[in-house]
């Protein structure tokens, strides 16, 4: 019988699995290292920046007239800011209304032509505060002709550039 040779194919066997076994675990323990080090100069790479992504010109001022809508006397604008505001007429969101109080200011020369697109894009931005701020038991409420939306109009962010924001609603005269 070939009994040894058995044995010597059965301890070839085992060393061969554990030296793949030493491998696997020798292998594991550099890939762990590894990805210890790239987490560790990952986080070194963010740091270096030393800034958090400052908000956007647009969440900034959705912000303000948050703060401002839920405390006025807490959270005052800016000086050189007013607030009016406007009539919806029929067929109008609070996008065309507060874009047509705009496109009047800068053909009066009330407001920088220059800035329009900065405040096209506040408009869309502060859009739901027009139906927010009368939201009630039903949900939203859907503006009507006669409705006013109220406007928050200058350099509410002190970005030196010219806003136009949506800071809410009111109901139309109802007699």
């Amino acid at each position: 019988m070939n009994t040894s040779h058995e044995l010597s194919n059965t301890e070839k066997s085992k060393s061969t699995a554990n030296r793949v076994l030493a491998l696997a675990k020798k292998t594991s323990a550099e890939i762990a290292v590894l990805a210890t080090l790239a987490t560790g100069l990952g986080a070194c790479g963010s740091e270096t920046t030393g800034k958090e992504e400052a908000p956007s010109s647009e969440e900034q001022i959705t912000q303000i007239i948050s703060d401002y809508n839920t405390n006025p006397e807490e959270h005052p604008l800016r000086e050189g800011t007013e607030i009016t505001e406007v009539d919806i007429e029929k067929g109008d969101s609070s996008i065309i209304a507060a874009n047509r109080e705009l496109n009047r200011r800068i053909e009066s020369g009330e407001f920088p032509a220059d800035d329009w697109q900065h405040a096209y894009n506040i408009i869309h931005a502060t859009s739901e505060n027009a139906e927010n701020s009368r939201e009630g038991q039903y949900g939203k409420v859907i503006l009507q002709p006669g409705d006013h939306l109220d406007l928050i109009i200058g350099d509410i962010d002190g970005d030196g550039k010219h806003e136009v924001a949506i800071a809410g609603s009111k109901p139309g005269d109802t007699n």
